[in-house]
């Protein structure tokens, strides 16, 4: 902005320490004012003016550019990595075939029971299908990725 000149990581530990994340501090530096409140508006529909906070945009767009460079250079590390979109589509598939999400905060799996049955989804992928749960028992059907557990829930109703 004007004279005011910064890079995208100085932009983003800006925002990072400044507007909150591992800590706020209160002495904000001019680039960081700048970039967030900058002496700029945009007139809108109704009269209605926007002042754009530059300063997160740019950061959206970098954790953005993040993104598109992870799947293109790491696709086959992060392809057993489930998002959030699919676990809910695992939820949608599971409740239509009569099973009910446990309420546990476990971060690396997802839970469901049916009955005396029971699921359990990693967060890897992988999957264990229990048709009773009894200590020491093996899975009475299993699956390494999620395609198997759709086509398993699909099909096993």
């Amino acid at each position: 902005m004007g004279t005011v000149r910064s890079s995208k990581k100085q932009i983003t530990l800006d925002i990072a320490n400044k507007d909150g994340g591992a800590h706020v501090d209160a002495d904000v530096p001019i680039r960081h004012a700048a970039a967030s409140e900058p002496p700029v508006v945009f007139g809108g529909p109704g009269g209605q003016f926007y002042r754009l906070n530059l300063a997160r945009g740019i950061v959206a767009e970098a954790g953005s550019e993040l993104l598109e460079y992870l799947g293109r250079h790491f696709h086959q590390t992060l392809k057993g990595l489930v998002p959030a979109v699919t676990i809910d589509r695992i939820k949608n598939t599971a409740t239509n075939t009569g099973f009910q999400r446990m309420n546990l905060a476990d971060p690396i799996r997802v839970l469901f029971t049916r009955g005396e049955n029971f699921l359990n989804v990693h967060t890897d992928g992988k999957w264990a299908f229990y048709k009773e749960l009894v200590d020491g028992k093996k899975p009475d059907h299993y699956g390494m990725d999620l395609e198997s557990l759709q086509t398993f829930l699909t099909t096993a109703a």
